[in-house]
């Protein structure tokens, strides 16, 4: 293999294997647009009845058989039809499409096709005959180029590639040639990027993915990554999904609580940062910005309470210090709010602190936690408990630490 083949092929001989999925799926695929492309297609028999003499007709009547008819009679037929139109009319792109799929000979089939590339990027048939093509050849470069193009410009292209692009990014070797596309911020890569984020089966590669682009200074989309970082929690990658958030977060400390005094708001704020209950009838919770601080608060209706914020932490095994500033809590001690320490493995709960009552001017409360070994992540909850009165059940609370 030449320099100029290793780079077409973005890795070498190596990437054959990831390049099994594209093989595979694409000649599904290929048929299922076709089915596509014939409804949408208005019966060209019918209009061919009507216009026998209509090239148009003719063109794509041929596209529409060459879907269907694999016999080696019904390809010839087709190729004398389609060559037929071609001849009268070389601009032809439906009529040099079907000639190219009815054409057995690779390398002629190459040519017309390049040549109904060159006329018009629209024929979705088209390029997908182009991006087998190319990964016949072990071309990955070449094979996302036609990838790019058929998102572009065919409305009915994610639903078939999607899949297909999600299902590549297994391989990690696939994953420097798609981030160098997604990096030039195609249309289509925002809403693909949320499909790899809501249905990758390699979290850790589509975590990859998202980094290099980061790298690029491509964001792939704040509710991308909220998505993909709560899976990579629940599937308990807690280390990935670190990795992750530190490529976008760059100043958040691993260590103890982060943004501890409410400072920072982010707009998509994901399992490391302050997740605040939204959309409960019954309780209330926002981030309150005071100058460079800032204030958790939070009511508690008498329907029930439950977790007004939380955060995912990376606690060491073994003791630790919880402590935090209450203010304009009145409620009973059976009612108090609190923060409390569950294990994200086990659900055992690590601590508690419960939060005193407090005026204007704060109060400071000081408990203790125990992480045991077997625990590497732990969310920290601010838990308000249902009101036992009409009044709510309401306070804030602010500087929240672990050490």
């Amino acid at each position: 293999m030449t320099a100029e083949d290793e780079g077409k092929a973005g890795g070498g001989l190596g990437i054959k294997a990831g390049l099994v999925v594209l093989i595979l799926v694409t000649f599904v695929l290929m048929a299922r647009a076709g089915i596509s492309l014939s409804l949408a297609n208005r019966s060209p028999e019918s209009a061919l009845r009507a216009n026998p003499s209509s090239d148009a007709a003719g063109a794509r009547d041929a596209l529409l058989r060459v879907q269907q008819d694999t016999s080696k009679r019904g390809r010839a037929a087709i190729r004398a039809t389609s060559a037929g139109i071609v001849q009268r009319d070389p601009t032809n792109v439906v009529a040099l499409t079907a000639l190219g799929l009815a054409t057995d000979d690779v390398k002629r089939a190459r040519a017309i096709m390049v040549k109904s590339d060159e006329l018009s990027r629209r024929q979705l048939l088209g390029q997908l005959w182009l991006i087998q093509d190319a990964v016949d050849r072990n071309d990955v470069r070449g094979a996302l180029v036609h990838y790019d193009i058929a998102l572009r410009t065919s409305p009915r292209a994610a639903a078939i590639l999607f899949p297909v692009l999600v299902n590549a990014t297994t391989d990690p070797d696939l994953l420097p040639d798609m981030a160098r596309m997604l990096a030039r911020q195609p249309a289509w890569g925002a809403q693909f990027l949320q499909q790899l984020a809501q249905s990758s089966t390699d979290l850790p590669n589509a975590a990859r993915l998202f980094q290099a682009l980061i790298a690029r200074g491509v964001s792939p989309g704040g509710q991308a990554l909220v998505t993909l970082t709560q899976r990579l929690v629940d599937a308990q990658r807690y280390e990935v999904a670190w990795n992750l958030y530190r490529s976008f977060r760059k100043d958040q400390p691993r260590d103890g609580v982060r943004n501890g005094d409410f400072g920072d708001d982010p707009y998509f704020p994901v399992a490391f940062d302050w997740q605040v209950s939204e959309n409960q009838a019954d309780l209330a919770a926002s981030i309150d910005r005071m100058g460079s601080n800032g204030r958790l608060s939070f009511s508690a209706s008498s329907g029930t309470g439950g977790g007004a914020a939380r955060q995912l932490l990376l606690l060491d095994p073994g003791q630790h210090s919880l402590s935090a500033i209450a203010y304009d809590i009145a409620s009973a001690a059976a009612q108090r709010p609190y923060i409390n320490v569950i294990c994200a493995v086990t659900g055992a709960e690590l601590g508690r602190l419960v939060l005193p009552l407090a005026g204007q001017g704060g109060k400071r409360a000081i408990g203790k936690i125990t992480v045991p070994v077997g625990c590497p992540a732990q969310w920290l909850y601010v838990t308000v408990p249902a009101a036992d009165s009409f009044e709510p059940n309401t306070g804030a609370v602010s500087q929240i630490q672990v050490d």
